[in-house]
């Protein structure tokens, strides 16, 4: 089952490309840059708990 808000490649990719363009709400790209961060931390975290 696929999701409406799926991301929306661009047809020209050039050959040797690693990335491609992907059209995406501002907000979407700020909560997983946020999540990122969070995950980041948290790794942090638990080790510091663990040790």
């Amino acid at each position: 089952m696929q999701e409406n808000n799926s991301p929306k490649t661009q047809v020209a990719v050039k050959k040797n490309e690693i990335y491609v363009s992907v059209k995406r709400k501002k907000s979407t790209i700020e909560y997983e840059k946020d999540l990122k961060n969070l995950q980041i931390e948290l790794l942090k975290f638990q080790n510091h708990v663990k040790a």
